[in-house]
């Protein structure tokens, strides 16, 4: 028996001998779903897995979609980010329809961007 949910992977194993004590008492294995599905990363060492950080709490940014973050990717090819804005230069636009640049587009966003395109921006 397998079940998923969204942090935790169980797989049953009913009847296995997994004591000579107990015979026939079955086990259960566990594991962090990121880590089962070869996910878990944490490449900025805060304590939270990567993907957690981009989709669920949305504390970091992937700007060009790789399911990498972007600081991260700059930490390890600096040549990335060449005018050392802290923002890919594939990503980097005079005038980003995301303004708070946290993967979404919201009616703030679109608020933001008109002010800011009234100022002259491109």
């Amino acid at each position: 028996a397998v079940a998923v949910g969204s942090e935790f992977i169980a797989a049953g194993a009913p009847r296995l001998d997994a004591s000579p004590l107990q015979p026939d008492a079955g086990a259960v294995a566990l594991a962090s779903t990121l880590d089962a599905l070869g996910f878990a990363d944490d490449c900025n060492a805060n304590g939270t897995d990567d993907l957690v950080d981009l989709f669920i709490d949305r504390t970091a940014t992937d700007c060009n979609g790789n399911g990498r973050i972007d600081s991260c990717e700059i930490a390890a090819m600096p040549e990335l980010d060449a005018d050392g804005d802290g923002i890919l230069d594939g990503c980097s636009a005079d005038c980003p329809p995301d303004q708070n640049l946290d993967g979404l587009l919201s009616p703030a966003d679109f608020s933001a961007w008109l002010l800011n395109f009234n100022r002259g921006c491109p």
